[in-house]
């Protein structure tokens, strides 16, 4: 079985719930299915980039708000 690669996400406007965090501009790496780090400009060689420039990131939320028809 082939793991999967790390995803890192790039360019997001972060909201965390971090003691002293801002809102701020940032990456976020996600490996082994789990959030793996949050800052500013992480680097990761193998990883697959998504550029989310424009967009929200919440690392850690979770939407409990669905409906069974949203769903796919």
């Amino acid at each position: 079985m082939t793991a999967e690669r790390p995803i890192l996400i790039r360019n997001a406007r972060l909201l965390t719930m971090a003691d002293g965090s801002d809102e701020t501009s940032g990456d976020v790496l996600i490996a082994d299915g789990m959030i793996q780090a949050v800052g500013g400009r992480i680097d990761h060689p193998d990883a697959e980039i998504i550029d989310a420039a424009g967009g929200i990131l919440m690392p850690g939320f979770v939407d409990t708000h669905r409906h069974v028809w949203q769903t796919q």
